[in-house]
């Protein structure tokens, strides 16, 4: 399969679990091999949808979405997105991880903003495809604003195609003031095949673990006594 691929996100509880690295695997560079979960990039539940782009790296036929992917090295199963238009996807590739996707702090700090603000909400294809684009756009049209109707990167507006842009466009205008923060960025890097990005949930602090289970504590209490 030589289409240009994204995988899909599963369902919001399901997405949130296969989020694999550990804080110590995404803080250090690695090397890991990367093959598909099932028989295509995408794996089951698909989250993509065929789209028609236009961009520097490529322009056509596309499947965007979340990549359902296993990495060896610690990884194991794992969601990730496209970063990389001008090469395609392919199992079995060795990758090289990173903290930045070598496209600017700008461009890193809106990433930030989308997983944050936008990631454990997915849980359709319509949804997986529109965060998979809004990706895109954020990294090809770092000027003023994001218009996916033209600029560097853009979808062909088509009946199939609408929802998808509507949901993209409804993640970028959201980006703005937006929260940064709630997931961890690893960059997967390769010379010959699509560079990817993962993210792993960020550790509570341990004194707000113990803030929160005080909390609990307090709320049983209460209502013991309300009983008493």
């Amino acid at each position: 399969m030589l289409l240009k691929f994204i995988s899909r996100a599963a369902a919001a509880a399901s997405f949130a679990g296969l989020l694999a690295f550990s804080s110590a695997g995404a803080a250090s560079a690695a090397t890991v091999n990367v093959t598909y979960q099932g028989g295509t990039a995408f794996g089951s539940p698909n989250l993509s949808r065929y789209l028609q782009i236009s961009s520097p790296g490529y322009s056509g036929g596309v499947f965007a979405g979340p990549f359902r992917l296993v990495g060896d090295n610690g990884l194991g199963k794992f969601v990730a997105f496209c970063v990389d238009l001008a090469q395609f996807m392919k199992s079995g590739t060795a990758y090289t991880t990173a903290a930045s996707s070598g496209y600017g702090g700008a461009v890193d700090l809106n990433i930030d903003r989308l997983f944050t603000s936008a990631y454990a909400g997915i849980s359709t294809a319509i949804q997986g495809a529109a965060f998979q684009v809004a990706l895109w756009e954020i990294i090809s049209d770092t000027g003023s604003g994001f218009n996916l109707a033209g600029g560097s990167f853009s979808v062909t507006q088509a009946r199939y195609s609408a929802a998808v842009i509507n949901q993209a466009n409804a993640y970028l205008s959201a980006l703005t003031g937006a929260a940064t923060g709630g997931y961890r960025l690893t960059f997967l890097k390769s010379g010959t095949n699509q560079d990817i990005v993962t993210v792993s949930q960020v550790p509570l602090p341990a004194a707000a673990g113990m803030l929160g289970l005080g909390l609990v504590s307090l709320v049983g209490l209460r209502r013991r006594r309300k009983k008493a």
